[in-house]
């Protein structure tokens, strides 16, 4: 119940949805301490718990907003929308943080903020964008039908 046929663009964006959620959940793993090699690339961050915390919790909610979009939830404009706006905020602290010298800077922490903050910033716009064009087209009820 709830589920419907998804569009093609509901199933590129999920996509790419769940690109930044694997992206959140490796960073995650990554502040655990021990560096990650994935092939020619190792991801070696500092041991941060609240980093740790944060990352994981934002790769959680894009793996929900992904779950929605793929599988043709009729909330997945909204799902998206939040899990895009919590995982903003998630990177703007984190942003914060080391501006304010409360974590390690390291070069692919910093590019891994940046980079995360463009993406999401467009995914969210993409969410609204999305959100208010299904929501123009309302579907026709019959009389009586409950509102």
């Amino acid at each position: 119940m709830g589920m419907h046929r998804t569009p093609l663009g509901a199933v590129a964006f999920g996509l790419l949805v769940l690109a930044e959620a694997i992206v959140f959940l490796l960073f995650a793993a990554a502040h655990l301490g021990s560096p990650l090699v994935l092939g020619p690339v190792r991801l070696e961050e500092p041991p941060i718990a609240t980093a740790t915390l944060v990352e994981g919790l934002c790769g959680i909610a894009l793996l929900a907003a992904a779950h929605a979009l793929l599988g043709g939830s009729y909330t997945r404009w909204r799902t998206a929308l939040r899990a895009h706006a919590f995982a903003l905020v998630g990177v703007l602290v984190g942003v914060g943080s080391l501006e304010l010298g409360y974590a390690p800077r390291t070069a692919m922490g910093e590019g891994f903020h940046r980079a995360m903050l463009a993406v999401l910033s467009a995914g969210f716009v993409l969410s609204v964008l999305a959100r208010w064009w299904t929501g123009r087209r309302r579907p026709v009820r019959w009389r009586g039908a409950p509102a």
